[in-house]
């Protein structure tokens, strides 16, 4: 059972004030001023946690060492190895031997003969770093010395000699990298392309992380012989379930340029918004349903293609399609029931305008799921959508749909005879509004389309067990007849134009 060591733990204390330092062993001894203790030692200072064999701590300066197999962790993301340190408390200095660290967030370890630690500086002895697996690492830095600062996660290394496995393919007198994989505000690298056609491409973006829940990326660019712009994407996390972007971009085009190349606008302009909530409902609204509910936003607009082209000097990322979609989906969704909605707008860049474009605003849904009735020989659901096809100029409709299969299934004679019979009822309701552009002599009136089929079967199965296997033999029969069809306004008009195979319930016009 481990002992606490009170003693130690208030001595320290009332040396170093805030500065306490526990250690846990499972015994101890004690000596004038100095205290052994052995076995499963634990150490806590600050937001070191350490764990070795043995421990001795001297009060009269202060010194705790520890010997054999020493653990040591510093916060979440570094780790130390070694089988000797000592820990100067009241002069916060800390040694390590044999040294090895591991930095767990940057995915980097360093190793040496020795280390020497102050406040938030690490001096390593001649050692080695690598970013691979510390048994066979495919790249290593060799160093003769080095240290490394803990706050700024910064590492310097002296005499360093880069290996591929063991074979040494550069040298330099000094190295240095950060550690640090949060995100900082500043100059990104730049992006310098040469065409004979635009002139010299320079692209110099800027990055800005102030806060942990947005950044923002702002990208000039300039094109020598064609024009200039600039491109920008907000990034943001709103919430623990949501996240979104919003990339905007303007690009001006040089008048000579511009008339050579004979285009259609001299500016290119457009904007990308993308958004996702995987409980919108809750969040926005405060409540506490148990049904999952979410949010989609695509919502995309342009001028013209160029738009795309110009945002990065990758050709191969060239864009050439002239339709535009941008969609919202909305859903909620529990074991019994689903609602959706679905908004679905279409732009044609080739148009000069999109009032005739048919757009789907909205469709909406409801499925309720399967259920059983009649100690669950009777099974049915029901699926209902309606999609509201809109132009601002022309026809427009609401199209709905309702499918309704049902399902009765029986066992007779100890379940040897099965007897099942479905049936499906569909119907389609379509209605128009608005008027044509051009006269017609189609007055697209409203209509309803409905049928319904049958199907009844019995099936039988045998079964025989062998020693290996076991064999299974289905012997049934299926009968299937065509129920009522109806149609009326716009479906009896366009009957001629209309066909419905035999296992379709919807027509197709």
């Amino acid at each position: 059972m481990f002992k606490l060591l009170l003693l130690l733990t208030i001595f320290a204390t009332g040396i170093i004030g805030n500065d306490k330092v526990e250690v846990y062993a499972t015994s101890m001894d004690t000596k004038d001023n100095i205290v052994i203790a052995d076995g499963e030692v634990v150490v806590i200072y600050q937001d070191y946690y350490l764990r070795a064999k043995k421990a001795v701590y001297d009060r009269n300066n202060a010194e705790l060492e520890l010997f054999g197999n020493i653990r040591a962790n510093k916060g979440e993301s570094i780790k130390f190895l070694g089988e000797y340190a000592k820990l100067n408390i009241a002069n916060k200095e800390r040694t390590f031997k044999p040294f090895y660290m591991q930095e767990q967030t940057a995915d980097v370890w360093i190793s040496g003969e020795g280390s020497y630690a102050k406040d938030t500086q690490v001096d390593v002895e001649t050692g080695v770093t690598s970013g691979c697996d510390p048994n066979n690492p495919i790249w290593k830095m060799e160093f003769t010395s080095s240290y490394y600062n803990t706050d700024t996660m910064w590492l310097n290394l002296y005499n360093a000699r880069i290996y591929i496995y063991d074979i040494p393919v550069f040298y330099t007198p000094y190295f240095g990298y950060s550690l640090d994989t949060k995100r900082r505000s500043g100059l990104l690298p730049p992006m310098v392309g040469l065409s004979s056609k635009e002139g010299l491409y320079y692209e110099q973006a800027l990055y800005i992380a102030e806060q942990n829940w947005w950044d923002l990326e702002v990208k000039p660019q300039i094109r020598t012989n064609r024009g200039s712009g600039l491109y920008t994407t907000l990034r943001f996390i709103d919430s623990k379930v949501s996240k979104g972007s919003l990339s905007a971009g303007y690009f001006k085009e040089k008048e000579k340029y511009f008339l050579e190349n004979e285009l259609a606008n001299k500016k290119h302009y457009g904007f990308d918004f993308l958004y996702e909530n995987s409980d919108v409902i809750n969040e926005w609204f405060g409540t506490s349903f148990e049904g999952q509910s979410a949010l989609y936003a695509d919502i995309v607009n342009m001028n013209d293609v160029d738009y795309i082209n110009l945002s990065t000097n990758d050709t191969t990322k060239n864009a050439t399609a002239t339709q535009l979609l941008s969609r919202v989906n909305l859903f909620y969704n529990t074991d019994e029931d689903y609602f959706g909605a679905y908004f679905k707008h279409y732009k044609n860049l080739t148009l000069d305008s999109n009032k005739e474009t048919l757009q789907n605003l909205p469709a909406l849904h409801y499925h309720s799921y399967l259920d059983t009735l009649l100690d669950d020989h009777f099974l049915y659901s029901l699926d209902i959508k309606s999609n509201n096809y809109y132009r601002e100029i022309g026809k427009s409709a609401v199209q709905t749909d309702i499918n309704i299969p049902l399902a009765f299934q029986k066992s007779f004679f100890d379940e040897t005879l099965n007897l099942s019979y479905e049936a499906s009822l569909y119907a389609q309701h379509t209605g128009f509004k608005g008027e044509e552009k051009t006269p017609s002599t189609n007055n697209y009136e409203s209509g309803i389309y409905a049928r319904n089929y049958h199907n009844l079967s019995l099936s039988t199965q045998l079964t025989r067990a062998y020693e290996e296997v076991t064999h299974v033999v289905d012997f049934g029969a299926k009968y299937q007849v065509a129920g009522l069809e109806y149609e009326n306004g716009y479906y009896d008009e366009q009957k001629d134009y209309c066909s419905v195979k035999a296992n379709q319930s919807q027509p197709i016009c």
